[in-house]
């Protein structure tokens, strides 16, 4: 992160503390500690390597579209309100 370059496009839309705060939003999205990140590397990288190992018939049981996710989400969105 320290060695980021920042696009000219972003300068010009956001400020310095709010590309400050999106990076360190970034930097501990999954935690702070060393350990709590690797867990969570960890585990993407389980769940990567089982998709992989899918055939195309378990990952067509198992997964569903970006559509399909975006039509359920805005269902749950207008069930809470």
């Amino acid at each position: 992160w320290l060695g980021m370059e920042i696009s000219q496009e972003s300068l010009q839309h956001f400020s310095e503390l709010e590309i400050i705060s999106h990076c360190l939003y970034e930097m501990t999205f999954v935690g702070f500690e060393e350990e709590e990140i690797q867990k969570e590397l960890n585990s993407l990288e389980k769940s990567i390597e089982e998709y992989k190992n899918m055939t195309d018939e378990e990952k067509k049981a198992n997964t569903i579209s970006l559509e399909e996710l975006l039509k359920d989400l805005e269902n749950d969105e207008s069930e809470e309100n």
